[in-house]
């Protein structure tokens, strides 16, 4: 059977994404153009902002576990390639990013 592809199990072509994540600190509010290309999704322009305060920090492994959260939640639709892009707008490493993640290697 093959996925219907501009509808994958909660994402869908074209529209915006609005996720939260659950950390330690508090929660992170998470949203992004999707794309979706054959069984690649794309998250495009992806921002990611604290809720309800001002700042959040985290350490690497809590972002890393943020990252697998949405790497088997993607995978787990039925897609093979996720893309995301985004531009940091601060701390190290400004500027625009890109994580082309192969599902099928996880």
């Amino acid at each position: 059977m093959q996925n219907n592809p501009s509808n994958f199990s909660g994402f869908e072509d074209e529209e915006v994404l609005l996720k939260e994540f659950a950390t330690s600190k508090g929660s992170l509010e998470v949203a992004a153009e999707v794309s979706i290309e054959g069984k690649t999704l794309k998250l495009k322009n992806i921002s990611i902002f604290p809720k309800d305060v001002r700042r959040l920090e985290l350490s690497t492994r809590e972002v890393l576990e943020l990252k697998n959260q949405l790497v088997q939640e993607v995978k787990a639709t039925g897609f093979d390639r996720l893309q995301i892009t985004g531009k940091r707008v601060s701390r190290a490493n400004l500027g625009k990013n890109v994580v082309d993640i192969d599902l099928t290697k996880i």
